[in-house]
């Protein structure tokens, strides 16, 4: 039998390299800084495999030229996606996790 002490700190472990991860990745995206254009968007529905329902969701989707020519896709929740229209100049400032409409 398995000692329910060393399950236990398994799991706090996995806990706490999951946490790092996310915490590295909204790190990353808020250093991020860039202007652009709002050339495309879309709403694509996904089905998330790992859950045991295989539920769909939504995911919104956001298509931007940047300045530099290159282009970016980044998902953004529901109500940022309707906020922006095509064509929009929009950048991301460095500290903020999401773009903003350029002013």
């Amino acid at each position: 039998m398995i000692n329910p002490l060393i399950i236990f700190a398994g799991a706090v472990v996995f806990f706490i390299v999951i946490l790092s991860l996310i915490i590295v990745s909204i790190q990353k995206r808020k250093k991020e800084v860039w202007k652009g254009r709002l050339e495309d968007k879309k709403v694509i529905t996904e089905t998330r495999r790992n859950d045991e329902y295989n539920r769909k969701v939504d995911v919104y989707y956001l298509f931007i030229k940047l300045e530099n020519g290159t282009n970016k896709k980044m998902s953004v929740n529901k109500k940022l996606y309707e906020s922006f229209s095509i064509g929009d100049e929009i950048e991301k400032k460095e500290g903020m996790y999401d773009p903003v409409k350029s002013e």
